[in-house]
């Protein structure tokens, strides 16, 4: 709003100073300076190569950094045609569950066809910051890409002075080639680069190892530096990962993290064959997902069952929250505890054994929130049962869990219809 309204009030000297902070060197020499921070990305306490950095940009540096990489998304979309066979992830219209239910199906497939199925999982080692944003620059004019537009983007990038702080020294780093602004949209965009350029050249190479839905194929899927792939066996999707390993490299001097590398195939396939570098194991994290190689919900639900009374402890089951209102305790179970396994009802297949026990959870919740008066007459069994129904009540009128995980199973498949 305020941005708008200066813009509005002030629309010459608005423009002018963008125009100063994207093309005058001594300008944004005066004025723009990058305080980066360090920050260890696994522990408080990282070794020297697991130290991060995040470079938090000005007020100005945010609003260029938009209009800028609107311009250029536009321009990528436009260009770059995704193959069918690929899921391109980390963009308008997408979402992380996208490549969680995929994976799903793709091992459900295999469950019903004697076991054909297998997922790879592999990260890009430090992505942004060593992407190679002079080199993505010179591929972009080669495509035909505006060179205004790609010359003010590097200029973006690359020009800012950038200062890093740790245990009490400085340093200024100048003269940067590779890594962007870790956290802009610009970044980001030089990252979507990478990302489209390896679905684009590797599609066809992908194709023979590639598992067959029926009237479609599906070989991998690309979320920012997450890369996956769909095999009907282990050598398959190896195969698919090390031919995305090479082109990354060769191509853009990236290479794969020995640690992430991940494969998990259904259940009953032999993985013997298989480098033990890639980890073979009966359970695959996708992108915060835990999927199963027997594509099982059941394991997953035991393990969120005892996470959700962890919330439910630390939220709305409080000891100062005793004296809250019913209407709040209410709303902060749900947007909370339900919060806790909500995001995964997209991917869940709907079961009736499941969403008893689901809803089971709930009224056992609720009764505790309701604080039923305890009579002389009540021994343990009859209070606990009708605590137990006063909560299923209770859950009826404010409305059951299980029906909004039937209500997010609809919507996901007009999603993906």
């Amino acid at each position: 709003m305020c941005i708008r309204d200066s813009y509005c009030a002030h629309e010459e000297q608005f423009r002018h100073c963008l125009q100063l902070f994207l093309s005058d060197s001594a300008w944004q020499r005066e004025h723009e300076s990058i305080q980066g921070r360090a920050y260890g990305k696994e522990s408080s306490h990282p070794p020297a190569n697991g130290v991060r950095c995040i470079l938090p940009m000005s007020a100005l540096g945010s609003i260029c950094d938009f209009v800028l990489s609107s311009m250029l998304d536009r321009a990528l979309e436009a260009h770059y045609r995704v193959p069918g066979s690929v899921i391109f992830g980390g963009r308008k219209g997408t979402q992380v569950a996208d490549v969680a239910w995929a994976s799903q199906l793709v091992i459900e497939k295999g469950c019903d066809s004697r076991s054909k199925s297998c997922i790879g999982s592999a990260d890009i080692e430090k992505f942004y910051d060593s992407l190679p944003m002079l080199q993505i620059g010179l591929y972009l004019l080669r495509l035909g890409f505006s060179n205004a537009l790609i010359a003010t983007c590097m200029f973006f990038q690359m020009f800012p002075c950038v200062n890093l702080s740790l245990l009490g020294h400085s340093v200024q780093v100048l003269s940067r080639s590779r890594g962007g602004l870790t956290g802009s949209r610009v970044a980001g965009c030089f990252g979507k680069v990478v990302g489209l350029d390896l679905v684009c050249s590797c599609a066809e190479q992908w194709a023979p190892f590639s598992f067959n839905l029926g009237n479609r194929v599906l070989s991998a899927a690309i979320w920012i530096d997450n890369v996956f792939s769909f095999a009907p066996d282990p050598v398959s999707a190896v195969s698919i990962l090390d031919i995305a390993e090479r082109h990354l490299n060769s191509r853009w001097g990236l290479k794969i993290k020995p640690s992430s590398r991940g494969l998990m195939a259904c259940k009953g396939i032999d993985c013997s064959d298989v480098d033990p570098k890639w980890n073979p194991a009966d359970f695959l994290i996708v992108l915060g997902h835990r999927i199963l190689n027997d594509a099982s919900i059941r394991r997953e639900w035991n393990l969120v069952k005892n996470k959700l009374w962890a919330i439910f402890w630390a939220n709305p089951g409080l000891s100062k929250l005793a004296g809250s209102t019913w209407d709040l305790k209410c709303s902060l179970l749900n947007r909370t505890v339900l919060a806790g396994v909500s995001w995964l009802f997209c991917r869940w297949p709907f079961q009736k054994g499941v969403a008893a026990e689901l809803d089971y959870l709930q009224s056992r919740m609720l009764g505790m929130l309701a604080r039923v008066p305890v009579l002389p007459s009540d021994d343990v069994v009859s209070f606990s049962k009708k605590r137990q129904h006063a909560g299923r009540k209770t859950a009826s009128i404010v409305g059951l869990w299980s029906d909004c995980w039937r209500q997010r199973v609809l919507e996901w498949d007009r999603h993906v219809a």
